[in-house]
C-alpha cells in the first residue's frame, strides 16, 4: 500500500501544473515514505543472516 501512495504521489509531483498543487502531492509523499523506511528495513533483516549483515 505505501508503495502505491508514494508511487502516486510522485506521478502527482511530475505533473502538477501549479505551485498548489507540487505542495499538495509533496505533502502526500511524507507518509508513504514514513511507512517504506521501516519496510525496507525489514526486509533486509529477512534477506541476510545476522553473520552477513553489517557491523557485526
Amino acid at each position: 500500500m505505501a508503495h502505491h501512495v508514494f508511487g502516486a504521489a510522485s506521478v502527482a509531483c511530475a505533473y502538477a501544473t501549479s505551485t498548489g498543487q507540487l505542495i499538495a502531492a509533496r505533502a502526500a509523499l511524507g507518509p508513504g515514505a514514513a511507512v517504506l523506511m521501516p519496510l525496507t528495513s525489514a526486509v533486509l533483516t529477512v534477506l541476510f543472516e545476522p553473520a552477513e549483515r553489517p557491523g557485526r
